[in-house]
Order: structure tokens, then C-alpha cells, then sequence
């Protein structure tokens, strides 16, 4: 669906901007206006050629589907703070190839971030291997906390 707004918006884009120079190269008249409709028009048809994607799309984006605790409401917006977190983690697991990625996202008053991502993977990782993750993940995320650890610890954990 992106790539489709984006086409859409670069036809748009640069139809204003063709329409534009030409009207400046021409003199007064029914051409100008010509330019003009025909410049509408193909923004037009671009947009409408837009529609079927965006209508194919459209199921896709659906409430999320988040339960909540006993005795404990959520709002919409805990509903995709949760689907969002569970997105990334999906995302960064591939992304990074690892077994498990445990991210939680929080809210203030200037918007969302991420609060904690905690990384499972088989083996330890060497310090360089974690100062790399780190660095990545500073960079595309700026979490407050990045923890590592293999499956063992966390079945350790668990007894």
C-alpha cells in the first residue's frame, strides 16, 4: 500500500511540476488552460488507478486484536502500543536473525519510544558482536535499556 501512495504521489508531484513549467513557457491563452485540464486530468487518473490498491488494502488494516487482563481495561491506543510491539519484535527478529526479541514500548507526553529490548539468542554473544547490536539498535530505536540473553539463562530463570 505505500508504494502505491507513493506512486501516486510522485504522479501527482510531478504532473503539478510539468504543468507549472509549461504554463510558464506559454504565452496567454486556450493553451494554457489546455495544459492546464490536461494536467488535471492526469492526476486524476492516476489517483483513481490508486483506488483499487488502496480498496484491496483496506481489510489489512484492521483493529488491533490485543485481549486484555482480568479487571484490567485497554484502550485502543494500549491495542496498538501492543501490536506495535509485537511487530517490531517480529521485525527485528528476522531483521537481526535471532531466536527471541522482547521489545516493550512506552508513552509520555512527547509520544511513544522504546523502553526495553531484551535479545534471546542460542550461544552468548561476544562483546563485539553485543556492542554492534547495540550501536544498530541505538541508532534505528534509541531504547533506554538492551539486554542479552541466551535461552539457557532464561530457562534458568524459570526453574
Amino acid at each position: 500500500m505505500l508504494q502505491a501512495i507513493k506512486s501516486a504521489a510522485a504522479a501527482f508531484c510531478a504532473a503539478c511540476m510539468i504543468s507549472g513549467i509549461l504554463i510558464r513557457l506559454m504565452p496567454q491563452g486556450s493553451a494554457r488552460r489546455c495544459i492546464n485540464a490536461i494536467a488535471g486530468l492526469y492526476i486524476l487518473v492516476t489517483l483513481l488507478s490508486a483506488v483499487p490498491v488502496f480498496a484491496a488494502e483496506l481489510p489489512q488494516l484492521q483493529q488491533p486484536a490485543v485481549t486484555a487482563q482480568p479487571g484490567q481495561a485497554t484502550s485502543f491506543s494500549d491495542r496498538v502500543l501492543a501490536q506495535s510491539e509485537e511487530q517490531l519484535a517480529q521485525h527485528y527478529q528476522t531483521e537481526l536473525a535471532v531466536p527471541q526479541v522482547e521489545l516493550v514500548l512506552a508513552q509520555d507526553k512527547t509520544g511513544t519510544y522504546v523502553q526495553e529490548i531484551v535479545l534471546v539468542t542460542e550461544t552468548a554473544l561476544s562483546e563485539q558482536e553485543k556492542e554492534q547490536l547495540t550501536r544498530r539498535l541505538q541508532q534505528e530505536l534509541q531504547p533506554v535499556r538492551i539486554q542479552f540473553k541466551t535461552k539457557d539463562s532464561i530457562e534458568n530463570e524459570e526453574r
